[in-house]
């Protein structure tokens, strides 16, 4: 049986019985972590460009994969794109796109140099084949967050790549040629989408992730029903349950145990610390101690993800 409960800060937990005897009973909890990019703490931003001119020609640039001149143009275009996408997946506020008030100041300067965009391949067929090789174009970004203070927090490079249709001839003759050789509207269609992947890439990178922890549960004879019900879903009947275990048999650290792990389910993480403290005290398992800290680890995670989504998805920066 498998089903899904509501917890704490965006947090649930899938309920499933080890159907083996050899394996313990378990819960399964599936909560957020933070960012893979640690922006230590910033969450408003302005974002500028840092290419020092632009070159005459961009679209003849994107076809010719010696020249650098594509870089500076599509440049302003990367910072706009990273402006909507910081916004539309909140990950960080804009502190010159906010129009409510009041508006949190920037706390920082994120940098975009986009480093490089070449294009390869969009060949028609050799003479006796039927396809050439299909048009690819690839965007590289450098993007930095500095604080205020000039303190560089990350300098980390993105990239995206897009390839159109292979061009080819049908049996017939017929050929796609129009949308898949190389040229200067195929070479910017593509450079665009590619650009759009690169960006997104690294916004996805600012914004939290998840994983799933399993946790073991202790099942002595009396607290096969409790431990049921935990199973089955019914975490407000087990915790009685073992509450009401408990008033008899306090110093059983195997319940204490199982009400840190039902506590960890509910998104309660400051009441399963304390209770697998103490089973972790009354001796026993010598994995109570490591839950206890894997509880403090994910208490401190949801308090700094609460600090995180208030600052950069508050009203004011909508």
């Amino acid at each position: 049986m498998l089903r899904t409960v509501n917890a704490l800060f965006r947090s649930s937990c899938l309920l499933s019985l080890c159907l083996s005897s050899a394996c313990a009973p378990r819960l399964y909890l599936r909560h957020e972590t933070p960012p893979a990019l640690d922006a230590a703490g910033i969450t408003s931003v302005n974002v500028q460009g840092v290419t020092p001119q632009a070159g005459p020609n961009v679209l003849q640039a994107l076809i010719d994969p010696m020249s650098g001149l594509a870089a500076a143009v599509l440049e302003p275009e990367v910072v706009n794109l990273t402006e909507r996408e910081l916004l539309q997946t909140c990950a960080m506020a804009v502190a010159n796109r906010c129009t409510a008030q009041p508006c949190q100041p920037a706390e920082g300067v994120l940098q975009v140099q986009l480093t490089a965009v070449r294009a390869t391949g969009g060949t028609a067929p050799a003479p006796n084949q039927t396809s050439g090789t299909a048009l690819t174009v690839t965007t590289e970004a450098t993007f930095t967050l500095t604080r205020n203070d000039g303190q560089r927090v990350f300098s980390e490079n993105y990239y995206g790549r897009r390839s159109g249709p292979t061009p080819s001839v049908s049996k017939d003759g017929r050929t796609n040629y129009a949308d898949a050789l190389i040229s200067v509207q195929n070479a910017a269609r593509l450079a665009q989408q590619a650009m759009v992947a690169m960006v997104s890439s690294f916004a996805a990178d600012l914004k939290p992730g998840e994983t799933t922890d399993t946790l073991l549960l202790e099942e002595p004879d009396a607290l096969k029903p409790a431990v049921k019900a935990a199973i089955d879903g019914d975490l407000e009947g087990a915790m009685q349950q073992h509450q009401t275990y408990l008033q008899a048999n306090p110093n059983d650290g195997r319940a204490w145990a199982n009400v840190g792990a039902i506590h960890s389910v509910r998104g309660q993480f400051q009441e399963a610390i304390a209770a697998y403290e103490r089973a972790a005290q009354l001796g026993g398992d010598e994995r109570f101690a490591r839950e206890a800290q894997y509880a403090r680890n994910r208490a401190t995670q949801m308090q700094y993800l609460q600090t995180l989504r208030r600052a950069a998805c508050g009203p004011a920066v909508r």
